[in-house]
């Protein structure tokens, strides 16, 4: 992100987790995995109030271990976590929910905070799954104040096309709604494969 950086001892905490997961999945070690996300916190003031950050992977490693189907493990594994986001942290935050919501998938939580942005606009009742009222998630995106503004913010320009409309990475089409989440192991695998691609065009 532009404005949310980590600090030089984060960024070291996190570079050596990333490392020895690096080193297991070469050795086809899963059980060794760690999660660098449950380490690093930083903390920002957001309009006059101090807020914690955590960090938060584009792609799990457990759902990239069960539907990785390339030939270049390691490397992929570490374009996937150079690509680091940060929400912030409480009960409830994007970081929980957007598995529960959406098995983690990048495409449906930015689709999501997209309807948030729609809802926030038309001062309509949010009908966001992943922000909830009355937190310090929902606190931040309406301080961000626009979709664009989170998109140029996170960087997140890949995923989405000229007009803002967010792709549906296990496709290629754009997302119409909710009901275009799928998950079963054909769309996963076409997901993640298009997940890389991306980050390695960007």
């Amino acid at each position: 992100m532009k404005n949310y950086n980590l600090n030089k001892k984060n960024l070291e905490i996190y570079s050596s987790l990333i490392n020895e997961n690096i080193i297991a999945i070469k050795n086809n070690d899963y059980s060794y995995l760690s999660d660098p996300d449950k380490k690093i916190e930083q903390k920002y003031i957001v309009e006059g109030e101090q807020i914690t950050f955590s960090t938060d992977g584009i792609c799990g490693v457990k759902y990239f271990n069960k539907y990785y189907a390339g030939e270049n493990k390691s490397e992929d594994y570490s374009l996937i976590r150079n690509k680091i986001i940060m929400w912030p942290k409480h009960k409830q935050s994007i970081n929980q929910r957007r598995y529960a919501c959406f098995r983690d998938r990048i495409d449906f939580t930015i689709f999501d905070i997209k309807i948030f942005y729609e809802t926030l606009n038309n001062k309509e009742e949010s009908k966001s799954r992943l922000i909830l009222k009355n937190t310090l998630t929902y606190k931040y995106f309406k301080y961000l104040k626009s979709f664009k503004n989170f998109i140029d913010e996170y960087e997140l320009e890949i995923f989405v096309d000229d007009n803002e409309n967010v792709i549906n990475l296990s496709t290629e089409k754009l997302i119409n709604g909710y009901e275009d989440y799928c998950f079963n192991k054909e769309t996963n695998t076409k997901y993640l494969k298009n997940l890389i691609k991306k980050l390695g065009e960007e």
